[in-house]
């Protein structure tokens, strides 16, 4: 029997080697693709469409690799996208330079990709977790999920290992990607304000949570203790209210995990889940669970959550740590600080939570991720509360405006795409829910559980058993357990947490912002010499000294700070002023020096490191309310 090369996707990837396994791939921009052996006896990918052949690579791939990477100028901080996987020269020295970034890789054709595969050896890039490809000839589906995969709380731009013979030949859909992810940013950038807010309201959180981090035990000490015990992931789609009934009495059979929207609808119909997960950053989204009595539960709570989550009265809770732009900082001095998942979706970290738990099999119900019935979310929720206000204030509107008219006028304002849900029938989502599934399935695919999707409802369906929640209850729920027991007496071993060390790293921190604003000013000061010396007629004659004050600034530009964390909370800090900040200073490249040209530099720089210090203050007053609860949690 012969060798399969691509038969590691039949587990990895199927459907992708369903369309790969065959010799009959027709695209409109590739008519066949041939391997040759190139001048230094490595193999070479030819493209031929109509009467022209392309290479993809040059015949020296190794220096053509060396070259992408230094045309890319790497940094860490921005999202990496390869576009187009070609036979992975370029991939392969990107991953030897820096192993654990992540890479996004888009490849707009099939036929290419069938021929590299069956060339190389691509299995150790399909199994490392860092590299995600998106195989598509759809550039529309590629922009969307870079602009989903970017986060402005994590990445300072875009960067891209681009192939230039992909470039070339798949030009349109290539700049169709860049169009989609640029109308994206703009979109945002108009808000850059409203997300900045929302960057302060994480970084407070946390440094209010501060006190409460020796209270509570951290969630690592829940991992590993709940072997092959059933779980259910409950959540709050328009599904879960089939499952009402089926879901009381289960407490001893398995482990619940809600996500926080569908805590108050369990309350109400007597269901205590054993863990409540929650990350909301603002006193907005809190609604879920204030004025709730939390005691019969357990929270599971991200540091940057809204700081009044752990104030609540009973309050029983786990800390966790989502590897959050601020969070993961103080997770560092924690005595276990494991990491949860999470992406897009609540539902995702309590599907990672039950997953190291340990438990197995993992039921999902309730998980829609789509608008089921027509309706945007299960009924009984707080949301309804929104209806029932209309309709007590003014009761005749209820002769024209039913719940389910209330719903679908809801549904009316999202941006709706079609898809098939589990039973191939066609159901109204949106692009973020797809991508929310698809990023589960991609989980399920490389979890040892077995996974089982009983919501009756919805799009998910991959890599998961699909059952009714009656048949997990009756082949699966069928045996006790003291799980409520068992969290009780791991709640009860909490592990010290460093705030004596914390307190000493904060202060230092202090010290080293409190040196960068007098820096700062110091800059701004420079910044005035050098426009006071724009009056003077002999500017233009001074070109080399005024560049190189300039280039000062410019190197200059950290203030003097070395600290990796607080330079990764200031570039985040500042991320609407560093992106002016470089969008200005590119349209002054190439000008001729003027003394006006000179004004307007000095000006931009000024602006510039005012914004720094307003940055560096702002962090000052957050790490002393970090401080402040040091001082509380040591005296306690």
């Amino acid at each position: 029997m012969s060798h399969d090369p691509i038969g590691y996707l039949k587990e990895l990837a199927p459907p992708l080697y369903q369309i790969l396994n065959t010799d009959n791939l027709k695209e409109p921009l590739v008519d066949s693709v041939r391997v040759e052996i190139g001048r230094l006896g490595q193999p070479q990918l030819i493209i031929q469409h109509g009467n022209a052949e392309l290479s993809v690579h040059s015949a020296y791939p190794d220096k053509e690799a060396e070259k992408i990477l230094e045309k890319m100028k790497f940094h860490p901080h921005k999202l990496t996208v390869a576009w187009g996987a070609g036979l992975g020269y370029h991939i392969d020295t990107f991953l030897e330079r820096h192993p654990n970034q992540k890479l996004i890789v888009l490849e707009p054709s099939y036929m290419t990709l069938q021929k590299a595969l069956r060339t190389r050896d691509f299995e150790k890039w399909f199994q490392n977790p860092n590299i995600t490809f998106i195989i598509t000839p759809n550039a529309e589906e590629m922009g969307q999920f870079i602009c989903s995969q970017y986060n402005f709380h994590r990445h300072s731009g875009l960067q891209f290992l681009e192939l230039p013979s992909y470039a070339k030949h798949f030009q349109s859909a290539y700049n169709t990607v860049k169009k989609i992810f640029i109308d994206n940013l703009s979109k945002f950038t108009a808000n850059m304000a409203t997300i900045m807010d929302a960057d302060d309201d994480f970084l407070e959180n946390c440094m209010r949570n501060v006190r409460h981090f020796s209270r509570f035990p951290w969630v690592s000490s829940l991992f590993g203790q709940f072997s092959n015990i059933p779980a259910i992931v409950i959540s709050a789609g328009p599904s879960l209210h089939l499952q009402f009934e089926k879901l009381k009495g289960l407490r001893n059979k398995a482990i619940l995990i809600a996500v926080d929207t569908a805590y108050p609808i369990l309350k109400k119909q007597g269901i205590e889940p054993h863990f409540v997960c929650t990350a909301d950053p603002n006193s907005v989204n809190f609604i879920h669970l204030k004025g709730l009595d939390v005691s019969k539960t357990h929270l599971v709570v991200e540091p940057m959550s809204w700081h009044e989550t752990l104030k609540m009265p009973n309050v029983k809770a786990f800390i966790s740590n989502f590897d959050g732009y601020y969070s993961s900082y103080f997770a560092y001095f924690a005595p276990d600080p494991a990491k949860i998942l999470s992406w897009g979706s609540i539902a995702s970290t309590c599907f990672d939570l039950a997953r190291k738990l340990d438990c197995n099999p993992i039921t999902f119900v309730g998980q829609d991720l789509a608008y089921s019935d027509l309706l945007t979310h299960c009924p009984t929720s707080r949301f309804d509360e929104r209806y029932e206000a209309s309709i007590k204030s003014c009761p005749s509107m209820s002769r024209y405006t039913s719940y389910e008219t209330y719903h679908m006028q809801m549904i009316l304002t999202k941006p709706l795409i079609k898809a098939h849900d589990m039973y191939n029938s066609i159901v109204l989502t949106q692009q973020n829910l797809k991508l929310y599934a698809g990023w589960l399935e991609d989980q399920f695919k490389i979890s040892p559980q077995t996974i089982i999707n009983a919501s009756e409802r919805g799009i998910l369906k991959n890599h998961c058993k699909i059952m009714t929640f009656d048949e997990v209850k009756e082949k699966i729920l069928t045996q006790e357990f003291p799980i409520a027991q068992k969290i009780d007496q791991l709640y009860l071993n909490k592990s010290p947490y460093l705030h004596k060390e914390l307190l000493q790293d904060l202060e230092y921190k202090t010290s080293q912002l409190k040196s960068a604003q007098e820096f700062a000013r110091k800059m701004q000061k420079n910044c005035l010499d050098i426009i006071e010396q724009t009056k003077n007629p002999e500017t233009c004659k001074q070109e080399v000294l005024i560049k190189g004050r300039f280039s000062e600034m410019t190197s200059g530009a950290n203030c003097g700070i070395s600290d990796r964390i607080i330079l990764g909370w200031m570039e985040h800090k500042n991320q609407k002023a560093e992106v002016f900040f470089q969008r200005s200073l590119g349209k002054l490249v190439g000008s001729s020096f003027s003394s006006e040209l000179v004004l307007e530099m000095g000006e931009l720089y000024y602006n510039y490191f005012e914004s720094r210090h307003k940055a560096f203050t702002d962090l000052i007053r957050f790490l002393s309310i970090a401080i402040e609860g040091c001082w509380e949690a040591l005296e306690d």
